[in-house]
């Protein structure tokens, strides 16, 4: 995969920068020069150099975005969320790293106030949160509008002059496609468990209008002695209107849905995901593949399901059936979450032992 490739910002030339080149990059040689920042101002700084021509020109480099920039997107994230002005220090005690994603860390912690109250503690940077805003307030307002046994809580949110902290439920357990990578073979009473909690999780989220909008299998933590769940990452949740069409084009390209592709869709994009996690769950692989996005993506839109004999034999008709009704691309037709819960297969389902004889999967 290449790099994407945009212009400086004054003379055109190519640049790797994603937004506001420091060099004119038309010379591989020339060497990145860094721009001085000045409070208050956006600093450009002039560049003299040969351009694709061999000419000399010269070339104004626009800085950073600037420190009144950060304070302006600082105060608007404060208003969005409605965030204290209080030091979460002075709340929490703050641990060793647990996790590390894109924009930020994930750190133990525990309440001052109640010593036994263990949290994960999501650090974020202002500075590399501000191209994903919308991402960040629809999280939070999700996460707060939300209470169920299922979903994770947040408990507080906290703000600083460079950081962004959510305070949110700790978690024992891993994720569901850590789970199955390492080689763990789910029974199919477990499946069934585990969907029983989903399925009664996204009619919840529905039933208070927010489309999760990335179900998937590494958004699942999983308790892996007593399969208990609980859903995470809101950050492509929003709010729906059943009248209205939701349009934004995103999700986890094996997951989404045929009419998330095609730009116009509602909640049941949710249960199709549901019916490809119960497929990878079933089989430890997902029922569409390709070695490209594009290709991909085709074939969600345009292929049917596929239930090869040599892996579905053991599989009972009731998992197939359920999850044929989920998979169906007209999501008018599709199984809802309520209806979902009223399936044979899963409303026979018993929960699994709380103790149980870890199989794995043997190499082929």
């Amino acid at each position: 995969m290449g790099q994407a490739i945009s212009s400086c910002c004054t003379c055109e030339q190519p640049s790797k920068a994603p937004v506001h080149c420091f060099t004119c990059a038309d010379d591989a040689k020339i060497n990145r020069t860094k721009v001085d920042r000045t409070a208050g101002e956006v600093v450009f700084k002039e560049k003299i150099h040969k351009n694709s021509e061999g000419k000399h020109k010269k070339c104004l480099i626009k800085g950073e975005i600037l420190k009144d920039s950060n304070k302006s997107f600082a105060e608007n994230l404060r208003k969005s969320l409605n965030i204290s002005e209080q030091n979460i220090y002075d709340f929490y005690k703050i641990g060793k790293v647990v996790g590390i994603g894109e924009y930020g860390t994930v750190r133990e912690g525990w309440s001052l106030a109640e010593d036994s109250l263990k949290v994960a503690i999501k650090i974020l940077d202002l500075k590399e949160i501000q191209k994903t805003f919308k991402s960040i307030c629809c999280e939070v307002s999700s996460l707060k509008q939300a209470n169920h046994k299922n979903i994770i809580k947040l408990h507080q949110v906290f703000m600083d002059d460079k950081k962004v902290y959510l305070v949110l439920e700790y978690v024992d357990g891993v994720d569901l496609s850590d789970f199955i990578v390492d080689g763990y073979k789910l029974r199919e009473k477990e499946v069934k468990y585990i969907l029983q909690q989903m399925t009664s999780t996204i009619e919840y989220l529905h039933s208070i209008h927010i489309c999760h909008r990335d179900i998937k299998l590494d958004n699942i933590m999983v308790n892996t002695d007593t399969f208990d769940i609980k859903l995470i990452d809101f950050g492509f949740s929003t709010n729906f209107s059943e009248l209205d069409h939701l349009n934004c084009k995103c999700g986890t390209p094996y997951y989404v849905a045929p009419e998330v592709l095609k730009g116009s869709y509602g909640k049941e994009c949710d249960m199709w995901s549901i019916g490809i996690m119960t497929y990878y769950m079933l089989t430890g692989e997902p029922p569409f593949h390709s070695d490209s996005d594009s290709k991909l993506f085709d074939s969600i839109i345009k292929d049917e399901v596929m239930y090869p004999t040599k892996v579905w034999y053991n599989i009972s008709s009731e998992a197939r059936d359920f999850i044929e009704k989920l998979l169906i691309k007209d999501c008018k037709k599709r199984m809802t979450a309520e209806e979902s819960l009223e399936h044979e297969w899963l409303y026979e389902g018993d929960k699994s032992s709380s103790t149980r004889s870890d199989t794995k999967c043997e190499s082929s």
